[in-house]
């Protein structure tokens, strides 16, 4: 039996017995615009369930169209990939890098049929 899981906290009674997870991401491809201070910053986006890397480009990055987690299907899920899960749904995991400048590892918010502006400033190394 599948479930798709939309907002309904449970647990796979399977998962807790230490049986492997199969989760199926579902969502849709959203526009995201990324600015950063400074500009010519280096984007990933790491996937909701694989954890897989993508380059995106280099900043300014404009109505960048990004595959966005909105719910999921699994046989069985452990409640700390559950939990995981849920947190992800709407969003999206990049990992932005320049060098000279600390790595900005984060969540951004989209929205279905809009382009969601973020403007993040990137933090100096401090100097030894």
């Amino acid at each position: 039996m599948r479930y798709v899981w939309i907002g309904v906290v449970a647990a796979g009674v399977a998962a807790l017995a230490g049986c492997e997870t199969n989760v199926q991401p579902l969502g849709e491809t959203r526009p995201i615009t990324i600015e950063t201070e400074p500009a010519q910053a280096r984007v990933s986006l790491v996937a909701p369930v694989t954890r897989e890397v993508k380059e995106l480009g280099t900043t300014p990055l404009a109505d960048k169209p990004v595959f966005v987690m909105t719910s999921f299907e699994s046989d069985e899920v452990s409640p700390a990939e559950l939990s995981r899960l849920f947190a992800e749904r709407g969003t999206v995991h990049v990992v932005i890098e320049k060098e000279g400048y600390q790595t900005y590892d984060g969540y951004l918010t989209t929205e279905s049929g809009k382009t969601v502006t973020h403007k993040i400033t990137l933090t100096p190394v401090p100097k030894e």
